[in-house]
């Protein structure tokens, strides 16, 4: 029989995509929550199919107008995807949830951001490891009933956090709070102003559509 033609081998020295935008858009909210991601770039370089080869790479992007992403380390694809890097996030806009929060309570974001430094790990034994230390900063919360400030703090630091995706683990080694608020009022029936915020779900079942009826 012939002998089987060897498999190709495949490199590329560099690659480079600049200016790259993505925006998402939820419109199943009464307002719509948005997120972009402007001036991204990606650098990949020492690309091979070659088993076990790591490709270099780092991505830099714009999240939304004050946030900051950049991840640096190495990729491979074949065998198996693993991913290697180091990751830090700045200055992403808590507010910019608000579209989303208000859907379960009555509350209003007012101001904080959020950041990370640390690194991130996939690979077959682990399908996504991160190790980072967190912090938000500045929040302001205040709540649209009373329109009174309910909860915030200077700074929050979450040091030392290890998430492990495949096990469902979260550990924290210790977390620092900087002059922290919060507004607690307990009513005569010994509920809390917090209780009164939250907003009732709609029920599965409720949203299902009713089934078709036919007149005899």
């Amino acid at each position: 029989p012939d002998e089987q033609a060897a498999d190709w081998d495949v490199s590329l020295a560099s690659l480079r995509i600049i200016g790259l935008q993505l925006g998402f858009e939820d419109q199943t909210l009464p307002t719509p929550g948005q997120l972009d991601i402007t001036a991204a770039e990606i650098r990949v370089s020492e690309i091979s199919n070659r088993p076990e080869a790591l490709s270099p790479f780092t991505v830099t992007a714009q999240v939304g107008e004050t946030g900051r992403l950049e991840l640096e380390g190495s990729a491979g694809f074949i065998p198996n995807p693993i991913v290697d890097a180091k990751l830090l996030v700045t200055g992403l806009s808590i507010p910019d949830l608000q579209p989303w929060a208000q859907q379960f309570a009555s509350i209003s974001i007012n101001k904080g951001s959020f950041g990370l430094e640390g690194s991130l790990r996939s690979d077959t034994a682990e399908q996504l490891e991160l190790l980072a230390d967190i912090h938000i900063d500045e929040l302001g919360i205040s709540d649209t009933l009373e329109n009174e400030a309910l909860i915030g703090w200077n700074k929050l630091n979450l040091e030392q956090t290890r998430l492990q995706l495949d096990v469902g683990q979260l550990e924290i080694s210790q977390i620092r709070f900087e002059q922290p608020f919060a507004r607690l009022i307990i009513a005569q029936d010994g509920t809390t102003n917090f209780q009164s915020l939250a907003l009732d779900q709609p029920d599965a079942d409720s949203q299902a559509a009713p089934e078709p009826t036919s007149d005899a």
